[in-house]
């Protein structure tokens, strides 16, 4: 994707996500929206940390081989997964807003939300370890960041649904997330 094309996409995302997030502050009662207001901006702090990380260690056009051939093509990986990251938070507050709600986890592994936990963090320290020196505080500070969002987000979800099944399904979708970017 064009520079000026990723830039423009980048920016009409934002600019949804930030009206979607203003559309739920304002629809959820009162006890739910200082917790609201606390996942957002780590949220955002999030965003911000892995913004910087990726552009600085993964902002290069690269080949991606898919097995075939026909499919091969050339992208960028730093643009490709900022794009998801807003793309995804899109989705959550579009759902939320509109009174749906994750009833069932997205697991078929039959793995438990620790278990889960437990492997996002052997990914992240092998993702670290392997990474540039020159990034690795970048990273570890995204990381850090993805884990006071989802401590937030957990407190949202725990005032905004008030079922404990809804809240593991959605923290569910949260480490799927993470763990497919």
């Amino acid at each position: 994707m064009p520079e000026e094309r990723y830039e423009t996409r980048l920016l009409s995302i934002r600019a949804k996500a930030e009206m979607l997030y203003e559309r739920l502050y304002l629809s959820v009662d009162e006890r739910a929206r200082g917790p609201l207001a606390a996942a957002q901006t780590a949220w955002l702090d999030m965003a911000e940390k892995y913004d910087r990380v990726l552009r600085r260690s993964l902002n290069a056009a690269v080949k991606v081989f898919y097995g075939d051939k026909n499919k091969e093509r050339i992208t960028n990986i730093f643009r490709d997964n900022t794009l998801a990251i807003y793309e995804q938070r899109v989705m959550d507050l579009s759902r939320w807003g509109g009174g749906d709600v994750t009833r069932s986890t997205p697991f078929k592994s039959g793995k438990s939300l620790r278990e889960w936990e437990s492997a996002i963090q052997d990914k992240g320290s092998h993702i670290e370890y392997v990474m540039d020196e020159r990034h690795r505080m970048d990273e570890h500070a995204s990381r850090r960041a993805w884990e006071e969002f989802r401590d937030a987000q957990e407190g949202f979800l725990r005032v905004f649904h008030d079922d404990e099944s809804a809240v593991e399904a959605e923290l569910g979708l949260m480490y799927n997330s993470i763990s497919n970017s």
